[in-house]
């Protein structure tokens, strides 16, 4: 969830079950305005935790608005959409 100040990226869980699965990584969150490199992670810290908390219903909700087609059943175990 990108917003003109900061991006959270939220590791989900494959859906191919070969695939490497990144969740162990942690979630991430930066600052863009203050730190254009995405060198600190903020998630997690007390500092953030509000503005965490508001992209993460962000994300919620658009996961909620979105068609489950990437959950299709191919025979490569990957999104083979148009």
């Amino acid at each position: 969830m990108i917003t003109d100040r900061y991006k959270l990226g939220v590791w989900q869980n494959p859906l191919n079950p070969k695939a490497s699965d990144y969740r162990s990584f942690g979630d991430m969150m930066f600052d863009l305005k203050s730190d254009p490199f995405e060198l600190t992670n903020l998630a997690g810290t007390a500092d953030t935790a509000a503005i965490e908390a508001g992209l993460r219903e962000a994300v919620h909700q658009w996961e909620q608005a979105i068609p489950r087609a990437l959950e299709v059943d191919s025979p490569s175990g990957y999104y083979e959409g148009v």
